[in-house]
This record gives structure tokens, sequence and C-alpha cells, in this order.
């Protein structure tokens, strides 16, 4: 997502009753949660005080250009910063537990840079995108396999390859996953 792109989410996502410097940080949390966490309660915090917007949105410009020039290939941020991807974890159960399972025991690659995690950071992931809950919620949800459309932790149903593919990912499982697989 460019700045010019968070501008417009905010204006499209505008709520009746509510001041712009509270639609900001609202939409803000949605997108970035890590730059939310560091405005909140700072004196760029536009939440309680418009007055402060011109500063937050400046800030929030520069950094987002900084962050767009020194991207530091970190697939949690790209799918925290990607609104459809939000939507879906949101929005379905069945969605964030596929994405869960797909960021276990699997290497992701944005050209020649791997990024990889835990089974329990990957659910941590899946609770903030969820904006509910704790990494507990998801851990271990494939091995049990009792709700429709979960799938086993380390499997990438085609959906989330085709997301994860669009942002420009790529993901491969360990060597040890494909030795296992053909036993």
């Amino acid at each position: 997502m460019t700045f010019d792109e968070f501008k417009y989410y905010i204006d499209s996502h505008y709520q009746l009753g509510i001041r712009k410097g509270q639609n900001i940080m609202n939409c803000l949390r949605k997108v970035w949660l890590d730059k939310y966490k560091e405005l909140t309660g700072s004196s760029l915090d536009c939440f309680y005080s418009d007055h402060k917007i011109s500063d937050t949105m400046n800030h929030l410009e520069k950094n987002w250009k900084e962050k767009a020039m020194d991207k530091n290939f970190n697939l949690e941020y790209d799918l925290q910063s990607n609104t459809e991807i939000l939507a879906k974890a949101r929005n379905s159960k069945v969605y964030s537990q596929n994405l869960y399972a797909a960021l276990c025991n699997n290497r992701f690659f944005y050209g020649d840079k791997e990024w990889a995690c835990s089974w329990r950071y990957a659910g941590g992931i899946i609770a903030d995108m969820r904006q509910e809950g704790d990494y507990i919620d998801w851990y271990c949800s494939g091995i049990a396999l009792n709700e429709t459309g979960y799938v086993g932790e380390s499997e990438v149903t085609d959906e989330i390859r085709l997301d994860l593919i669009k942002m420009g990912w790529t993901v491969k499982p360990y060597e040890h996953e494909l030795e296992n697989k053909n036993v």
C-alpha cells in the first residue's frame, strides 16, 4: 500500500460521528499496526486532537516513503499492510486458519530474500490481523482439523498462494518437508 492508497483508504473508511483524527488512527491501526503503536500516546497521536493531523500525516508520508525505499522483506508487515488480505482474515476464520497453516513450516521468498516464522509467531500474526485473541487461538489449529475448510500446518491453499504471489512473495517448503512427503 502506498501513502496515496492509505489516504484513499482513510477517505473511504470514514465513519459518521467520529473526528478525522480518530479515523486516521483507526485506519492506521488496520494497515500498519507497528506504526500505530509507535504513534499512540505520542505528540503525533491525532486520535484525540485534530490539530495534530497535519504533523501526523507529514510524519506518516515520510515514513511510508522510507519504508518503501528500505523494504526489509518482512512478510508479516506486508500481510498487515495489505487491505484485501486483512479484510479476508477479519471476515473468515477459514481464510485466517489457512493463512496460519501456510506460514508454518514454510520458507517465503521475495526475490532472493528469505523470511520464515515459528508456529507460535504465525498464530500471533493472525491474531494481530484479526485484532482479536492471541497466538494460542491459532496455534496447532491444523492438527485437529475439526473445522470445515481448515488445513494442516505447512499446507498452502491455492487462494493463499495466489494472494502471496500478488504481493511478490513465493512459498517453498523446507527441504526436509519435501523428503517426508516422498516417503
